[in-house]
């Protein structure tokens, strides 16, 4: 008897724990595949002004999945990512609870940080989190929201 009920204690702790998983996979595949985001980081001493933003749609030039960094107004460069690079983005951004985050201000006081902002949209939804450097606020960043910006910025340097 007692094997039996460790058997079915595992197979409810696998059940809770695929129950658990399940929403952040759905949310990665299902839907529209369509995605967009932007990120911006900007302030600091020197005033820096940067942006990196990815659409999944076609471009005016029938291209897919361009992501482009623009520094400053006038200096841009358009790279293009695969399949199999939007999807971990994907992935990243579902596992990471993006949709639920929310923005952290700025306490009064320290000058010359950097203000960042994510803004995506994906599945249908858009959601924007807004934060500032650690040594800036009381709060911090929430969790997982750096995973989602290296994965970002790792793929604009990788991609072709």
């Amino acid at each position: 008897m007692p094997q039996k009920t460790l058997m079915l204690a595992g197979l409810a702790a696998v059940a809770v724990a695929i129950a658990e998983a399940m929403p952040m996979a759905i949310l990665a595949l299902q839907g529209s595949h369509d995605m967009k985001f932007e990120y911006v980081k900007s302030g600091g001493i020197a005033g820096i002004n940067e942006k990196l933003a990815f659409d999944s749609k076609a471009s005016f030039d029938s291209k897919t999945n361009v992501i482009t960094f623009y520094l400053g107004t006038s200096n841009t460069t358009e790279r293009q990512l695969s399949g199999a690079k939007v999807q971990e983005i994907r992935e990243a951004i579902a596992g990471s609870g993006f949709f639920a985050m929310e923005s952290i201000q700025a306490k009064t006081g320290p000058t010359d940080y950097f203000s960042y902002s994510l803004t995506v949209t994906m599945n249908g939804m858009t959601h924007c989190v807004s934060w500032v450097d650690d040594f800036a606020t009381s709060a911090t960043a929430p969790e997982g929201l750096d995973y989602v910006v290296d994965e970002m910025e790792q793929a604009y340097a990788c991609a072709s």
